[in-house]
């Protein structure tokens, strides 16, 4: 921004054209300036483009199709897809923080073209056809990734049955030595003591963030409106599920 607002050349200035970036051949002599500019010397010297440098003018020019060009990448579903695996890195994330930001399960037509719009994506009567196939006027996890969106429900109904909550569930199966994080061999040990029959290696993979990411954290999940909170701890009856809090109490 600070780079941006030097080359504002007047007062109340709001955008920048191709001249005012002229400014950044100061160092370069004025005789030297046009050719620099327009980029026709170097073109002239260079034999391969992997030889020389691009004209400033060059960089100007493509940044101002690849911003204008943003509109217009997604035109389909999978190019959709490829968007949000690219900015979120999974689509699980990318339901978290960038569809579903209430974080209610749920998204409306009108949720869904304001987070369109957030994204820069213009397309959104045909993607919404698409996702909506059942016209019911609102989509799940389900819609934009069926595998996830049916793994992920199901983890979640077993934590749900067997804890008090979601945050109970995380820091008696999940986060056991209480680090925060929850690396793959925690997460599958976490999904066999709730007694998950999917495969929760992959099911972990699907929900990092990032695709090099080797934890989880409780808000890559859900929303954690008090870190501090004290999880609480649900009576269970016997015959309990294998290393839930009753089964650890009774041993």
């Amino acid at each position: 921004k600070r780079f941006f607002r030097l080359l504002l050349s007047r007062h109340g200035q709001r955008s920048i054209t191709e001249e005012d970036l002229e400014a950044l051949l100061v160092a370069v002599p004025p005789a030297d300036r046009p050719a620099m500019w327009a980029g026709s010397a170097l073109d002239e010297s260079c034999n391969s483009a992997a030889s020389c440098d691009p004209s400033p003018r060059y960089h100007a020019e493509q940044r101002r199709n690849n911003h204008h060009l943003q509109h217009f990448v997604v035109t389909t579903m999978e190019g959709f897809k490829r968007m949000l695996l690219m900015k979120y890195g999974s689509l699980f994330s990318a339901w978290r923080w960038g569809l579903d930001i209430d974080q209610n399960g749920v998204l409306t037509q009108r949720d869904f073209a304001e987070a369109c719009r957030r994204l820069g994506v213009k397309c959104v009567t045909r993607l919404w056809a698409e996702l909506d196939k059942d016209q019911n006027g609102q989509i799940s996890l389900r819609e934009i990734d069926a595998e996830t969106g049916e793994a992920f429900a199901a983890l979640e109904g077993l934590i749900l049955e067997h804890y008090t909550d979601r945050k109970e569930a995380w820091h008696l199966a999940f986060d056991v030595d209480g680090s925060l994080r929850c690396d793959v061999q925690k997460f599958v040990n976490g999904c066999a003591t709730l007694g998950y029959t999917g495969d929760s290696a992959a099911l972990f993979k699907m929900l990092r963030p990032e695709a090099g990411r080797s934890y989880l954290t409780y808000e890559d999940l859900w929303i954690n409106p008090n870190p501090n909170e004290t999880p609480r701890r649900k009576p269970k009856k016997a015959g309990s599920i294998p290393g839930s809090p009753s089964a650890r109490r009774t041993a």
